[in-house]
């Protein structure tokens, strides 16, 4: 059942970025957490460290005071990239959009999103269209860089 559980709490936490402001689903986050979290005691391995990757994006994307550690995203980063054979792009753009744009360090932004376009999108067939997809959001990432930092942060 980990595909189950991975699915369904992967996706009942996206509902989130659909609707942030709809407090049913804000109420339920702790399951769908709860659930990706079971699928990384059941197997941490499944779908080369998916679980880690969903962690990278929850655990950086939010305040200490919301629960968030950078620690532990940075943690579950290294995992999922050790998993992955590093032949994922997700991790390290999980890590980029949370991490390094909370902390402004663009230095760091930069070097992820250009080791996610430096994967080779053919040398593992079963993520290739995702691999593809996620090439396509790192350039759009790094040619919309001023989104994310402000004007005295950035680097020439």
């Amino acid at each position: 059942d980990v595909p189950l559980l991975y699915w369904c709490g992967a996706s009942w936490v996206a509902a989130l970025t659909v609707d942030k402001s709809n407090l049913q689903v804000m109420s339920e986050l702790p399951m769908g957490v709860s659930m990706v979290q079971r699928v990384l005691e059941l197997d941490e391995s499944f779908d080369e460290g998916s679980a880690h990757e969903f962690f990278v994006s929850y655990d950086g994307g939010r305040s200490e005071a919301m629960g968030g550690s950078e620690k532990n995203a940075r943690e579950h980063f290294e995992r999922a990239v050790e998993l992955s054979k590093g032949e994922k792009c997700g991790p390290y753009i999980s890590l980029a959009t949370s991490v390094s744009v909370s902390k402004q360090d663009i230095k760091e932004y930069k070097s992820l999103l250009n080791q996610a376009l430096a994967i080779d999108v053919n040398k593992n067939p079963v993520n290739k269209l995702a691999n593809i997809i996620l090439q396509r959001t790192a350039k759009w990432l790094l040619d919309n860089i001023d989104i994310y930092f402000f004007e005295g942060e950035k680097e020439e």
